[in-house]
């Protein structure tokens, strides 16, 4: 499942046009909302 999400949003963003490593931030927010291990703090420290 989460290779699955991350697959998804990985080749989603490229297509939009995001840049490579905002289009992994944005898999690394996927995968934590997917997991249930959504920390504010961790998303504050990325961005």
């Amino acid at each position: 499942m989460e290779v699955a999400v991350f697959l998804s949003i990985l080749l989603l963003s490229i297509a939009v046009g995001v840049p490579i490593a905002f289009a992994l931030m944005l898999c690394g927010l996927g995968l934590m909302f997917v997991m249930d291990m959504v920390d504010p703090l961790i998303i504050a420290q990325n961005i």
